[in-house]
This record gives structure tokens, C-alpha cells and sequence, in this order.
């Protein structure tokens, strides 16, 4: 598929995750207050990774605390698994919309990876999350962009994409915090 058949794809799918996660945010924001107090912050459809992070929170400090930070911010989190994302990541996060005074993001993790390895990535991504939580001009995706410029550094030339030290030391601490075994290709 040609650049501009996999854009056209890539901006369709964003599109409909964005459209799918409106419809969502709008139920959560229809509920009464009793319903929208159970939501957490860090939200998921996809069962296996519903596993994950309570797994996540359960056998890493690091983890733990990067859910708490994020339970008392202004951003909700959807977290996916993908079958094969491009240009070699691992994961990701995008700014999705900001909405009824709360900013949502999608997480996206390479399914590819093994067991503790996606563990330590959603990780990584959650720290960005805070990086975000943490900075309340973020409000759309050139304010993320304008964010990682100033926290953050270039992770390759030709696409525009950043990363930063602190999520990076964060998906290597909590893959320590797994034990021994974490990060090894494959789980039983």
C-alpha cells in the first residue's frame, strides 16, 4: 500500500477510535453522578488488557502510582491492543478530544510483544498520560505536539514522533519490578 493509501487508512481509523471514544464519553457524561463516580481514569473494552493493568497494578509500584496520579487528573485514558502498529512502535498515545472538562487520550500497544513486555509499555505510555496530566495547556494534538518538544526529544527522523526520559526510565522500572523473567520473548 502506497503512503498515501496507509494515511488515508491511518486517518480513517483514528477517526473512527475518536468516534467510538465520543460516544462513550458522551454515555459517561449522560450518567448520573453515582455511575460516572465508578468510571475510572483508566479504561479499557478489551478484556486481556483489563487483565493487564490490574496485573500492572497488583506486581509494580511504579505502575500503581502512575494509575493513582492519573485517578486524580482532569484525563481518561482508553487503553487498545494492536495487531501491528507502524513505524516500529511498540505503543503509543494520541490526544483524542477534550470534553465536559476532562481531556481523553487513546493508548495503543503493540500486541506483538510478550506478556510483561506490553505490561512495561503500557507503562511508559501511562507516564506520558501524566506528562499530559500534568500540563493543562494540552488541550488538542499541536499542544501534545508543542509539549514534547519542550519535555521531550525527536524519536527518529521523518515522522514526528517524541518520547521522554521519564516514560522510558518508567516502562524499564517497572519491567524490574516484574522480576527476573519480565521482558523475555513469550509467556506460558
Amino acid at each position: 500500500m502506497g503512503i498515501v493509501g496507509r494515511r488515508f487508512r491511518a486517518v480513517v481509523v483514528s477517526g473512527l477510535i475518536a468516534a467510538a471514544l465520543m460516544v462513550q464519553v458522551e454515555a459517561a457524561d449522560q450518567a448520573g453522578p453515582r455511575e460516572a463516580a465508578r468510571n475510572a481514569h483508566v479504561r479499557t473494552e478489551d478484556p486481556a488488557v483489563s487483565i493487564l493493568v490490574e496485573e500492572g497494578v497488583r506486581r509494580s509500584p511504579t505502575f500503581r502510582g502512575l494509575i493513582d496520579e492519573l485517578e486524580t487528573s482532569d484525563v481518561v485514558v482508553y487503553v487498545d491492543r494492536r495487531c501491528c502498529l507502524s513505524h516500529d512502535e511498540a505503543g503509543f498515545v494520541a490526544f483524542v478530544a477534550s470534553v465536559g472538562g476532562c481531556r481523553y487520550l487513546a493508548i495503543h500497544i503493540d500486541a506483538r510483544q510478550s506478556h510483561d513486555q506490553m505490561l512495561a509499555m503500557i507503562g511508559h505510555e501511562l507516564r506520558h498520560a501524566v506528562e499530559i496530566a500534568n500540563s493543562p495547556e494540552v488541550v488538542n494534538e499541536p499542544a501534545l505536539a508543542a509539549l514534547y518538544e519542550r519535555i521531550g526529544f525527536p524519536r527518529d527522523s521523518g515522522v514526528r514522533r517524541f518520547d521522554s526520559h521519564a516514560a522510558i526510565a518508567a516502562g524499564w522500572q517497572i519491567l524490574r519490578e516484574l522480576g527476573p523473567e519480565a521482558g523475555r520473548a513469550g509467556r506460558e
